[in-house]
């Protein structure tokens, strides 16, 4: 399940199913009784999903992908136009949940094996694709833009820089704190500087080997950590007020910040304890 923030209307939140079909490997490690199919589109409604157990039950989502849908359909329906958001200096966060085994690395785009093969990208190497094919294009070329990465890890409630060096052990802790004003301020973080997609993913696939995982009745290489890829912006525009100015050479050099989160949960059963961490990092 990929859960989006966005601008729509007077609702900053949209929530997109996609169902994970049966793989060639789940018919061969998962227990028979997880090799079955238990959800379904409905061809009256593309926002529907339809549940088969003792009871049929229908449940209406902002939008549904079915088992045949693409990453390709993923991100252009669902992510493509939250760059452009970002680039308008809107904070954007998108969320993978779901249960162990259900494909929300794989859809973020953070499994090593997938990195070389255009069709099996995911949301995060091409989110960085178009960010980086807007600030390298002359619709931006008077812009200065300044893009830096974190990647951090929640593991047994202790906070990983998954881009810092050595090894487990000797990583120095990431803590949270409240400051007098009651803002939460995140120590021993570092945001790394980028200037192309290429060093975005050598950092994104860096921090991806670092995570903990750990084999499950579904996965034998499950995702047993909450980690988030940030992409933090800040540009210099030069703006002109035509109230005040009277050609466009005489104006203002502003700067606009926001910041991108990809968030790829554990297992759903896992979620529920860390909910502070997200709202004090994401906020």
């Amino acid at each position: 399940m990929v859960h989006a923030i966005k601008e729509k209307e007077n609702s900053t939140v949209q929530v997109a199913l996609r169902i994970k079909p049966l793989t060639a490997d789940d018919l061969v490690n998962l227990p028979s009784r997880f090799q079955r199919n238990v959800l379904s589109t409905t061809e009256f409604a593309s926002n529907q999903v339809i549940v088969h157990g003792e009871k049929k039950q229908t449940w209406t989502f902002d939008k549904v992908f079915g088992p045949e849908s693409s990453q390709k359909d993923i991100y252009e329906q669902t992510v493509k136009n939250m760059v452009d958001k970002f680039l308008e200096g809107f904070n954007v966060t998108i969320l993978a949940y779901g249960q162990t085994s259900s494909g929300k690395t794989y859809t973020m785009g953070t499994l090593n094996e997938y990195s070389q093969l255009p069709e099996t990208k995911g949301i995060i190497p091409r989110s960085m694709a178009t960010l980086f094919s807007y600030v390298n294009s002359t619709q931006f070329k008077s812009r200065k833009f300044v893009i830096k990465v974190s990647f951090v890890e929640i593991y047994n409630e202790d906070l990983i820089d998954l881009l810092a060096e050595g090894d487990y052990e000797s990583r120095p802790p990431v803590t949270i704190r409240e400051d007098s004003k009651g803002n939460m301020i995140w120590s021993g973080l570092q945001e790394i500087k980028v200037n192309s997609i290429e060093e975005v993913m050598r950092h994104l696939m860096r921090g991806s080997m670092n995570r903990q995982v750990g084999a499950t009745e579904m996965n034998s290489q499950s995702s047993r950590s909450h980690a988030i890829f940030s992409v933090a912006l800040s540009q210099q525009k030069f703006v002109t007020d035509f109230r005040t100015k009277k050609n466009e050479e005489e104006g203002d050099w502003i700067t606009v910040t926001s910041k991108f989160h990809f968030v790829d949960l554990a297992g759903s059963e896992r979620v529920s304890r860390y909910v502070h961490y997200f709202s004090s990092y994401l906020a």
